[in-house]
Order: C-alpha cells, then sequence, then structure tokens
C-alpha cells in the first residue's frame, strides 16, 4: 500500500493544487459572457487546470533529482 501512495502522491497533489488554482481563477476572472470555452463553468475551469497539474507532475518527474540524485545515465 506504500508503494502506491508513493507512485499517486505526486500527481494527486499537482491536480488538487491545479483544481484550486483553477477554481480561485474562476471567482477572479470568470466569464461573464458565458462564451468562453474553459472558463464559463466552474467544473470545466477546475477539470482543465487540475489536468494540466497532472501533466506538469508527470512530465516533471524525470530528473537527477528524482532519480536518487545521480544522474549518471550509464548506470544500469
Amino acid at each position: 500500500m506504500l508503494n502506491i501512495w508513493r507512485f499517486i502522491r505526486r500527481p494527486l497533489i499537482f491536480s488538487a493544487a491545479g483544481a484550486a488554482v483553477g477554481l480561485v481563477y474562476y471567482l477572479v476572472t470568470g466569464c461573464t459572457s458565458g462564451n468562453c470555452a474553459i472558463t464559463s463553468n466552474v467544473f470545466s475551469t477546475m477539470f482543465f487546470t487540475g489536468f494540466m497539474g497532472f501533466w506538469i507532475s508527470v512530465i516533471s518527474k524525470g530528473g537527477c533529482c528524482c532519480s536518487g540524485g545521480s544522474c549518471d545515465i550509464d548506470k544500469k
């Protein structure tokens, strides 16, 4: 169970943070006319920004800092 938590912890945190940013963006900026594709609905805004947070967590995971601090690419 601990290994599963380690695997999903980072994307889950980034997705929740992205959804929170989307909520704040909707409340601050929003879309008054209702013609905006993403910001016309609070749920679509939160989903889109949550997905962006998930995407950022996945693509930024593979670096030297995430592989135990070693950047040795020849190590197998």
